[in-house]
This record gives C-alpha cells, sequence and structure tokens, in this order.
C-alpha cells in the first residue's frame, strides 16, 4: 500500500469541521466586505482527497507539486499476483498501465477568484476523490501474464485414440481436466485498485475446464469404428478410379474425439492431410494435373508484339475441397468421392507499356481442330491466323473479322479451296478461312463477351464437332458476312493467335473483371436427312465417269446456351446483373451432288 507522504491526516478530521466552520466564516465575511473572497483564491477546494489523505485548503502549487513527487513513486511499484497457490510480482508497465501524471496532476480541484458576491466558483463547495489516471493495454497485459504465469491456462485434454500396429487394436487415453484464467474479473479488479493508489496483491481466479467426452464412452464405440472402416472408399476422377482400403492405410487416419448436441460422444474420422498429401502427389497427382505454362510478351522498337511461349493454364487436385469431402464420407458412410480439379492460373510477364493498357492475365480462350485437312486448307488457315496475332482491341470498340482479315486473293498469300456460297461448294481463295473465325468465335463465347454478328454454316462442317460438339462454327465472307464483337471491358484486350499442328487457338489477354461465363449445349432439334443426291450432266466427262462434288449433309439445329454473371460493382452493372443468351446454329439439310458425263446410263 502506498500512502501520500506529504500529508498524513485521516479521512475525517476534526480540522476538516473547522475547515467547513472557517469556510462559513469566510462566507458570511464576504457577505460583508468584497475582499475576503481573494483569500480562497489558489488553495485546493475542500472536501479533496487523495490516497485517503485530506488535501483540503492546502496551496494548490505545493499540492500538486507533493502529488506529482508520489506518482513517480507509485509508478515504480509492484503488485504480487496470486495464482494457483503461487505468487508472482509485476511492475505496472509489465500489466499494460501507463500512468497519465499530468492529467492526474491537473485533476486537484483549485478555487478560483470571484468577481463579485454573485460569481462564487463551484469549487468552493468541494468534495472530489483524486484518482490515478492511466492508459491500460490489455494485449499487453495478457501477454505478459501468459509469459510469466506459465499454466495460466490449460486446455482440457481429450482422451486419444491410436492404433496399435503390434496389437492390431486401439487404444485410448484417459482424459484430463484443464482450467482457464479469468481475467475479466481480474482486469476489473486491478483498474480499480489503481484508480485509488492500491497495490495490494491480487489473486486471479481460475475456472475449471471439463473435457467433452470420457475414455469410457469411446471404448464403447470401438466395435462400430471398426465396423466404419471395413468401408472402402473409391476416390475417383473422370478418367480414373482408386480404392483406399482404410484398414491397410490407418496411418493415413486421426481420430477425433468430439460431442455432438443430439449424438452425444462421437469418434470423428479425419485424414492426415500431411500423409495423406504425401501419398496423392505419389500415386495420383501425376496422373490428373497438368502443369500451368507461361507466357512473355515482347514489344518491338517498331511496335510489333510478338508472344514468348503461350499462356496455359494448369490443372491440380484441390486438396482443402477433397480433404473435406473425404472426412464427411468416413463419418457418413459414402462409398465415393470425386477428386476435385481447380485451375491453376499461368503467369504472363508483361513489358510496362503494356501493363499500362491492363495487359496482366489470360481471360478468354478458344481452340478447334483442322486435323485431316487438305493441303490448301491448311496453307490458308495458317496464312489467315497470323493477320490476329498481336492486335490490340481498345476498350469499347467494336472488333470486325472481316476489317482485320483484309484482302483474300493470289495477292496475299492465299490458295483455292472449297468455300460454302450461293447454295454450292466451290474452290475460291482463302477455302478454311472459317475455321480461323470459328475458333475466334469460341474465345468470344467462353470469354462472355457481347457478339455483334455472326453466323452458323449453311450446313454441318465435321471440323467444327470437336471437341464441344456442333453449333460453335462461325462462317465469314468478308464483307456480306463477318463475325463481331465488342471489347466491354474497362481494359485493352491483346489477341495471340497461332497454329501448333492441327490446332488453331486464339488467346485474349487483359484484366478480368470478375464476370462469369457458363454455358451448356449443344441441344440438337429439327433433325432432318439430306435431300436426294443431285446430278449434273455435263460435256467435261466421258460417257460412264461420275464426280462427287458435294457432300451429302443431314439437317438440323444445334444450340446453346450462354449465361454470363456480372458481380456487383461491375463497371456496366453496378449492382451487378445475370444475362443468359442462347446461341442458335440451323444447319440447312444438304444433297451431295455428282457431275455425269454425257451418255452415262443408270447413274441415279
Amino acid at each position: 500500500m502506498v500512502y501520500f507522504t506529504f500529508m498524513a491526516k485521516p479521512k475525517i478530521t476534526k480540522n476538516y469541521f473547522l475547515s467547513l466552520t472557517f469556510l462559513g466564516v469566510l462566507v458570511g465575511s464576504t457577505a460583508m466586505g468584497f475582499g475576503v473572497q481573494y483569500t480562497l483564491a489558489g488553495k485546493v477546494a475542500p472536501g479533496t482527497f487523495a490516497a485517503n489523505t485530506n488535501i483540503s485548503f492546502q496551496d494548490a502549487e505545493q499540492a500538486q507539486e507533493d502529488l506529482s513527487a508520489f506518482l513517480d513513486e507509485f509508478e515504480e511499484g509492484s503488485i504480487d499476483i496470486v495464482y494457483k497457490n503461487s505468487m508472482y510480482r509485476f511492475g505496472l508497465d509489465d500489466l499494460g498501465l501507463t500512468l497519465l501524471k499530468t492529467d492526474t496532476v491537473e485533476s486537484i480541484p483549485v478555487i478560483k477568484p470571484v468577481a463579485s458576491l454573485l460569481s462564487i466558483d463551484d469549487t468552493v463547495l468541494g468534495g472530489k476523490e483524486i484518482g490515478a489516471q492511466f492508459d491500460f493495454d490489455q494485449e499487453q497485459m495478457e501477454a505478459n501474464l501468459a509469459a510469466k504465469i506459465i499454466n495460466l491456462n490449460v486446455a482440457a485434454e481429450e482422451p486419444r485414440i491410436t492404433w496399435n500396429s503390434a496389437l492390431e487394436d486401439f487404444e485410448f487415453t484417459e482424459e484430463q481436466t484443464g482450467w482457464e484464467a479469468d481475467l475479466d474479473g481480474f482486469t476489473s479488479q486491478l483498474t480499480t485498485q489503481i484508480t485509488a493508489f492500491n497495490l495490494d496483491s491480487i489473486e486471479i481466479t481460475a475456472n475449471e475446464l471439463i473435457p467433452s467426452v470420457t475414455k469410457a464412452e469411446l471404448e464403447a464405440q470401438k466395435d462400430d469404428l471398426t465396423d466404419q472402416l471395413t468401408q472402402n472408399i473409391d476416390i475417383f476422377t473422370e478418367e480414373e478410379n482408386w480404392e483406399i482400403n482404410w484398414l491397410q492405410n490407418l496411418h493415413l487416419l486421426d481420430f477425433e474425439p468430439v460431442y455432438d448436441p443430439i449424438k452425444g460422444p462421437l469418434i470423428d474420422v479425419q485424414v492426415d492431410q500431411d500423409l495423406m498429401q504425401q501419398h496423392l502427389e505419389q500415386y495420383i497427382a501425376p496422373k490428373v494435373e497438368i502443369a500451368a505454362e507461361e507466357v512473355t510478351i515482347l514489344v518491338a522498337d517498331d511496335g510489333h508484339i510478338s508472344f514468348d511461349g503461350t499462356a496455359v493454364h494448369g490443372l491440380g487436385i484441390d486438396y482443402t475441397t477433397f480433404y473435406e469431402y473425404l472426412n464427411y464420407a468416413l463419418n457418413n458412410g459414402l462409398a465415393r468421392v470425386e477428386i476435385p480439379i481447380a485451375q491453376t492460373q499461368a503467369k504472363v510477364y508483361v513489358p510496362a507499356e503494356l501493363r499500362e493498357l491492363g495487359i496482366t492475365e489470360l481471360v478468354a480462350d478458344g481452340y478447334s481442330s483442322f486435323y485431316g485437312s487438305p493441303y490448301n486448307r491448311i496453307h490458308n488457315i495458317r496464312t489467315a491466323i497470323e493477320r490476329f496475332d498481336g492486335v490490340l482491341i481498345a476498350p469499347g470498340e467494336m472488333f470486325s473479322f472481316g476489317d482485320q482479315l483484309g484482302v483474300v486473293d493470289g495477292s496475299t498469300g492465299y490458295a483455292k479451296e472449297l468455300v460454302i456460297k450461293e447454295g454450292e461448294t466451290l474452290p475460291e481463295y482463302g477455302g478454311g478461312i472459317c475455321q480461323v473465325s470459328s475458333t475466334l468465335f469460341r474465345a468470344i463465347m467462353f470469354g462472355g463477351f457481347p457478339i455483334n454478328e455472326r453466323r452458323a454454316h449453311s450446313y454441318a462442317v465435321s471440323y467444327y464437332a470437336y471437341p464441344l460438339g456442333w453449333g460453335l462454327d462461325a462462317t465469314v465472307y468478308p464483307p456480306a458476312v463477318d463475325l463481331k464483337f465488342t471489347n466491354d471491358t474497362e481494359n485493352h484486350i491483346l489477341m495471340e493467335a497461332y497454329t501448333d499442328g492441327y490446332l488453331a487457338t486464339f488467346k485474349f489477354y487483359g484484366t478480368k473483371d470478375g464476370r462469369a461465363v457458363s454455358t451448356d449445349g449443344p441441344y440438337i432439334s429439327n433433325r432432318a436427312g439430306a435431300p436426294p443426291a443431285i446430278y449434273e450432266v455435263t460435256s467435261e466427262l466421258a460417257p460412264g465417269e461420275i464426280e462427287q462434288v458435294d457432300s451429302a449433309h443431314s439437317g438440323f439445329t444445334a444450340s446453346w446456351n450462354r449465361q454470363v454473371t456480372y458481380p456487383v460493382g461491375h463497371h456496366l452493372y453496378p449492382d451487378g446483373a445475370i444475362q443468359e443468351e442462347p446461341i442458335i446454329s440451323p444447319y440447312t439439310p444438304w444433297p451431295a451432288k455428282y457431275l455425269v458425263g454425257e451418255g452415262t446410263e443408270g447413274y441415279e
């Protein structure tokens, strides 16, 4: 206990009543003479106490000096804390306490001079207990308590379940009670004592923590646990399937006691994530995971954009979700669990000048196969796709395939190949360019960009059925038939376009704006068989010769549904939006066509 040293008087004294009597005399005297008012100026107000000491009517400056000296001594004091029959000594700073000495000293009420009989200072009425003012850091206090009092909080220990491989049986350990310090009660008592300049010892009480289950309750479930683990689980992807025999792989499992409010004490079976991940990485991941690939985008001095590599998103096991699935299956008797596969992002390295335009990541892609195409068609595809590599599309710009493609004839490097034109399939410069426009259309569609103009082919062409099915093609015949879309993002879009073997690919680089795209299809309707074959007699063929110039194609309609979901805060839809759009591709039944030499008989 620390006491004031500058005035050791009891709280209620004879002098106090004499002081009040003196005050009454002075007040009375004031009524008879104005000058007496000034006799109390600069004194401590009556009824003022600090640390159980009456400091009424002391000279205010002297009282403040004495209190300041007392606070310096008090600040160096300590408090003994008793916990679990042991004593620990802490300084005020160890307990997160910082005395505000100036604020405390200035809280002493001082009588001020009065200007008239009608303006008596309220402090003359007195009656104040001076308390210590301080800042308190509870987080610091709790950290220092825990550092010094090692057993401040001891968690209750649930009984543990382990598998003894030597005995081939489960073993159970005893539960242990714990305790938790009542720091709220301690904090309340501590701050009350410090306010009263009291450094008496404080005892921290502890609340007992009881385990939720007992060893006996778990041992009663051992047979059920064994039966539960005899159920093997198949884990699978679309292409692969593996079976886990739990009784032969108990090292992969942890057993946790839990208390269910409805079912009571239970043994919760969980996979050991570290060991299971090692198992997956060794035996399963190599068969299902695909590493992401990176691209470096280069800008030459003349502004030409080129690509070193190409961005390819990878595929990896979503381990966190998989463990959730597996644990649920273990504890609910499920026999099959699909391994969730998540996309891993490709890395894109971009120079500053393109990054300023918003070119930061892969935002969409599309591809198609032209395997089995004749030489001239392959040549035209590779020639045309180069026109789109490294092209920038500004925010808000509507892009035209035909405008970017330019002139298509022999002078621009194209060869003649079959095209669908005016109800016929004829050789013409650029035949096969529709493979390029169809590939671009897929990047547009799956990227969620607005489609301004697109037309399906007159009949179903087998090249465009791979790999997702019919209805994802786009024919072009500039300027009459074009493919157009709008970059409705807030940043530029950079196109990478190339062929690799017989695979055509478009990739869009930009900045994702949070839109999510989902598609489903194709849905096939309006099926119709091919019409009867058409035979055209020509003098260019000898009698008896027949030449097929067009193939038969069945007719049908292929439909896709595209849904684009825009998040709240999107620059186009501040409140968010969901836009659904059908992609309809009506394919006309198409007859086979033959040229027949004059004089040929029985060709029909």
